[in-house]
Parts: C-alpha cells; sequence; structure tokens
C-alpha cells in the first residue's frame, strides 16, 4: 500500500461507479502527478493510504452553470444562489446538493449542483469500498487554470460523451458531444462558444500520459460540493431557519397589534353604548331599562310620532308598559337582542343560548301577573303586553299595588 498525500479520483457515471475503472492521479508533496488508470474501487482501496482524496464527478451527473448575482455578504449570496438554483433546477434547493464559487468581475457566480441523495449515495459506495473522500468537485476542477496553461490557452479535455473545460480558478464548462466523434476541431466548434474571448483552447488527450498528468494536475480550485452530512443538513434551505424566525417574529408583532386595536375598538364600541344609552335616557326619561338604546330610540320616536297623530294612547301606552316592565327586564341585562313595541306589546328576542329555562319562565310569568302583565313564550323570545291594567279587566288590588309600586 502505497502513502500519498493527495490522491485525485476522475469517477465515471454514478450508475456504474462499482463496475467501471476508475482514472486515479496521485503525489506526495511537492513531486509531480503520476496517473494510472486502475480496475475499480477495490483495487483504488488497496493500492493508497492518502491523506486526502478528491474525486471529480462525472458531466452526466452534475449540472453546472452561471448567475449573475449583486455584490452580496456569504451568507446572503448562499441566500441568492440556492434561490437561482431552486429556478434552473425546477425543484427545491432542499433537495439538491449545491456548490457554488466566488463572484468574478462580471458579476457572475459558478455553481454546481446534483441531487442530494444521490450525492449521499455516491460518497457511500466510495466509503464501503474503503474510500473516504474529502472533497467532491465539479468536472473541470482537475483541469489546469488558463493562467497555468500555455499562453493563457484554456484547458479541455474528453470524458467518455462529454468535453470539459476550466475557464478560470473556479469556473469551467461541460458540454455533450455525439458518441464516437471526438474530432478535436469539432470539440472545439462545440466549446468555443461558451469560452472567454480571445482565448485559445487546449485539447489535452486523457491516453497519453504526459497530457493525462497534466489533465488531472491543476490547482486553485477552491469551491466543492458539500459531502456527508453537509450534504444532508447543508441542504435543507438553512436559510430557512432565520427567515421563518424572522416571520414567526413578525406574525407575533402583527397578532399583538391586532389584538390591540381590536381591543380599543371594542372599547370605543362599549364607550359609544354608554354614551348612546345616556343620550337615550335624557331624552325619555320615562324608560327605566336601556338595553339597545338604538333600537329603543328608533321605537320611542315612532311611538311618540304616532302617539301625536292619534293623541298620545300609543306612546302612553308604550310607557306604561316599559314601566311596568322594568322588574321583569332588570335581569336581562346583556342577554337581549331585539325589543320591538308593537299593538300595544312588547316582542322580546334573545340572544343566543339566553332564552330561561321552563322553570324560570314560569317564575317569570308568576311574577308578570303581579305587576299586571302578561307574558307568553315565542320562538327565541318573549311576549310581553298588559293584562287586566290595560285590557280593562280591572287589576285586582294587589297586582294595581304592585304595578303603582313599580311606577
Amino acid at each position: 500500500m502505497r502513502r500519498v498525500d493527495t490522491l485525485r479520483l476522475m469517477l465515471p457515471r454514478a450508475r456504474d461507479l462499482e463496475s467501471s475503472p476508475l482514472r486515479c492521479a496521485w503525489r506526495s508533496g511537492a513531486d509531480a502527478w503520476e496517473v494510472e488508470l486502475l480496475d475499480g474501487l477495490p483495487a483504488v482501496a488497496r493500492r493508497f493510504q492518502p491523506r486526502q482524496v478528491e474525486a471529480c464527478l462525472h458531466p452526466a451527473d452534475v449540472s453546472m452553470a452561471q448567475v449573475e448575482l449583486p455584490p452580496l455578504a456569504i451568507r446572503r449570496q448562499r441566500i441568492a444562489v440556492l434561490g437561482a438554483v431552486e429556478l434552473l433546477a425546477l425543484g427545491p434547493a432542499s433537495d439538491l446538493a449545491v456548490g457554488f464559487g466566488a463572484r468574478n468581475d462580471e458579476g457572475r457566480v459558478p455553481v454546481a449542483w446534483m441531487s442530494g441523495r444521490a450525492l449521499s449515495a455516491l460518497v457511500q459506495v466510495l466509503k464501503s469500498h474503503g474510500v473516504d473522500v474529502d472533497a467532491v468537485l465539479p468536472p473541470p476542477a482537475f483541469l489546469p487554470g488558463p493562467e497555468d496553461g500555455p499562453d493563457g490557452a484554456v484547458a479541455a479535455t474528453v470524458v467518455g460523451d462529454w468535453a470539459i473545460a476550466r475557464t478560470g480558478a473556479g469556473e469551467g464548462i461541460a458540454c455533450p458531444i455525439p458518441q464516437g466523434r471526438i474530432d478535436a476541431a469539432q470539440i472545439e466548434a462545440r466549446l468555443k462558444p461558451h469560452l472567454p474571448e480571445a482565448r485559445p483552447l487546449h485539447l489535452l488527450a486523457a491516453d497519453t500520459p504526459v497530457e493525462a498528468a497534466q489533465s488531472m494536475g491543476g490547482s486553485g480550485w477552491s469551491w466543492s460540493l458539500p459531502v456527508g452530512h453537509a450534504a444532508q443538513a447543508g441542504h435543507r434551505r438553512p436559510w430557512l431557519l432565520p427567515l421563518a424566525g424572522w416571520t414567526v417574529a413578525a406574525l407575533a408583532v402583527w397578532l399583538v397589534g391586532l389584538n390591540l386595536y381590536a381591543s380599543r375598538i371594542a372599547a370605543q364600541g362599549q364607550m359609544l353604548t354608554r354614551q348612546m344609552a345616556a343620550q337615550v335616557k335624557a331624552a325619555y326619561p320615562e324608560v327605566p331599562v336601556i338595553l339597545n338604546p338604538l333600537q329603543q330610540a328608533r321605537q320611542l320616536r315612532d311611538a311618540r310620532r304616532a302617539g301625536a297623530a292619534t293623541g298620545g294612547t300609543e306612546a302612553g301606552s308604550f310607557a306604561a308598559l316599559m314601566r311596568a316592565s322594568t322588574g321583569l327586564l332588570t335581569q336581562a341585562q346583556g342577554q337581549v337582542q331585539r325589543l320591538e313595541f308593537r299593538d300595544d306589546r312588547l316582542e322580546l328576542r334573545w340572544r343566543d343560548g339566553a332564552a330561561p329555562s321552563t322553570d324560570e319562565l314560569k317564575s317569570l310569568q308568576d311574577r308578570a301577573l303581579q305587576h299586571g302583565l302578561a307574558v307568553s313564550a315565542e320562538p327565541g323570545g318573549l311576549r310581553i303586553e298588559a293584562g287586566a291594567v290595560e285590557k280593562g279587566a280591572g287589576p285586582t288590588p294587589r297586582a294595581a299595588s304592585a304595578a303603582g309600586a313599580t311606577r
């Protein structure tokens, strides 16, 4: 087993990882990179004892792009990148493993993403064969940067049915090519539209030892996709936690404000009701109990108008009936929904759940007889009208005295 400082793996497609050979590059210290094609993961685990393992994904397993962003702090930049990736991937970023690099002078940020579950499964397969990966990189990461190439040329190579190129220190592209067509001119024509202007292309052949070593010996790549727990925890929208906190705080402030506003409106409503009751009492002092100021004021007004037209009979009847009913209605304050006076009788409607029981109704009728009134139950309310007092039958001395006392 050979001890090395850094071991690099150019991975095949994830579905073929356990059955395909792997191209490996390694070095110790400042030595040159050595490259070899090994039979598979078991051979890699038996051959090397590395301090650090870096793996480049196959272009078919990962998506790459550049997104334009304004200058942002690192934390805000991550939120913006995840939002942009959601639009590009047409799915939630919580299901993806997303890596991104530094913003360049043109305001573009290189990003790469793949399924978080697929990446976790890939890392687990490597680990099950004795290969613990420290970094999972996008496909162009192992290529030399333009600053390391001849005349600033952009290094490119072919990986299966894909052509990959490294266009900057932390930037690169991957383009599919027709199967079996690896003509250098066609590859250059495929990559040229995506290259920086005035940059020549340097195509490295993976089947020659020198260029194969060059294709896996690049340096300076500074970002990767998250590995292991980072792929699971780091990409479940970590920005949602502070966002949820601020949302809850804003909702709490809104609810407190809403409650304060509702309390103030309720207090103003109660004050208005008291003021209306006082005004009705001042305008109609003969009314002993004010239950519904607006309704009673309308009825008293209509009764007075009708009384003025008919010589005051109805108005007097209403006032007498209200005075006689005072002893009955004092316990009903706050329980009456509507009170109407028509045809020399009071019609009272209870609020929901405020109707008296059978025993309470009988007691109320007995007390009404003592005041010279007749009380009869109606659906949802009562009907109160003058008994012997107003109907001419003549009250008993006890009923008359009770009615007089009520007045």
